[in-house]
């Protein structure tokens, strides 16, 4: 129901009187009711999710065919919406043996619409709210080095999609443990599809780097940032589903490894060449948006101190319009050979 409260009946209440008008048939054996040996992920929330997911996008690509320029004007792009589950355990800070579930995820980038931007959030957490870095680090063995917007995950659109987080932590405090784990994703290959012209967002990836050099740095007393973390590192990019339970441990101390987590982005609406400058120029200056992305994408050129240049901008745009049409022709060369 969500989806369609969402996109066609946005000042009906969502509670329990909406739900009895519905009628849920769910056949035995099929995806949203699996009979064993049929694998799940997640329980049964990810199927629900799934199919979340495709009910969104269903419900925006017909509403884009409404001849009723209200309804059009409802659609939204895709949200990034997946909940992946990074679920740690092992004997946590205080020497105990724990499972906890790290909710970062919840801070996933919402589908623009007409006129708005994509906000953040999914559907299980519409306001995007996510724990403090603190409070993660209070019931996890756990210590942040990174939580920041991931520049450039939002989709480019007349409407840029809500941008998402990336995250770097790792194992931390005297009575922690190694830390096995369970990790789920289906955003890895699949990006968050834009709709009227939009751009899809960020994939996302996920996975132990190795060889950071970040527990010596600590110990220095410098905090690597995102960027030093990777730079430095190789990247152990993990499948959408795995589990680690007794073949594989995440390890602590002097050449222990740090966890990186990617979150989905929404998708743009509108043609990326149609966005305001301006707003573009702002996405930049809060790092939202990239300067290359914001050239390569958007077509436009910022001066220095992040001003709009209008002349080469107006060219950036005519150049992008140029190589849309040269590609097209190749395209369609390569279908009719």
């Amino acid at each position: 129901m969500g989806p369609l409260i969402q996109q066609l009946a946005t000042g009906i209440p969502f509670n329990a009187g909406i739900m009895r008008t519905v009628h849920i048939r769910s056949d035995a054996g099929s995806f949203v009711n699996a009979e064993f040996p049929t694998p799940v992920g997640l329980a049964t929330s990810y199927a629900a999710w799934s199919v979340q997911n495709a009910m969104f996008a269903a419900v925006g690509a017909a509403i884009q065919t409404s001849p009723d320029p209200e309804l059009r004007r409802l659609a939204t792009a895709e949200w990034g919406a997946v909940f992946g589950a990074v679920i740690f355990s092992g004997r946590n800070q205080f020497g105990d043996y724990s499972v906890f579930v790290n909710m970062d995820i919840l801070g996933e980038g919402q589908g623009a619409l007409e006129g708005l931007d994509g906000g953040h959030g999914n559907f299980t957490c519409i306001a995007g709210s996510i724990p403090s870095v603190e409070a993660h680090e209070a019931g996890e063995p756990f210590l942040y080095l990174a939580r920041e917007i991931w520049t450039d995950s939002g989709g480019p659109g007349q409407w840029r999609g809500g941008w998402s987080l990336r995250v770097a932590v790792m194992p931390w405090g005297d009575e922690t443990g190694p830390q096995s784990g369970t990790f789920l994703s289906s955003r890895n290959a699949i990006p968050t599809a834009g709709i009227f012209g939009g751009y899809p967002s960020s994939g996302v990836y996920y996975g132990p780097l190795k060889g950071t050099g970040a527990w010596e740095q600590l110990t220095s007393g410098h905090i690597p940032d995102f960027v030093e973390l990777e730079s430095a590192g190789e990247l152990e990019s993990l499948a959408p589903k795995v589990v680690w339970e007794g073949r594989r441990w995440l390890e602590k101390g002097p050449g222990g490894e740090v966890f990186v987590m990617t979150f989905a982005g929404g998708g743009g609406y509108g043609d990326p060449l149609d966005r305001d400058p301006a707003l573009v120029a702002a996405d930049v200056r809060e790092g939202v948006v990239s300067e290359q992305a914001g050239r390569d994408c958007y077509g436009v050129v910022l001066r220095k101190d992040f001003a709009v240049d209008v002349g080469a901008t107006a060219a950036a745009h005519q150049e992008l319009r140029r190589a849309r049409v040269r590609n097209a022709a190749v395209r369609a060369a390569a279908i009719t050979s």
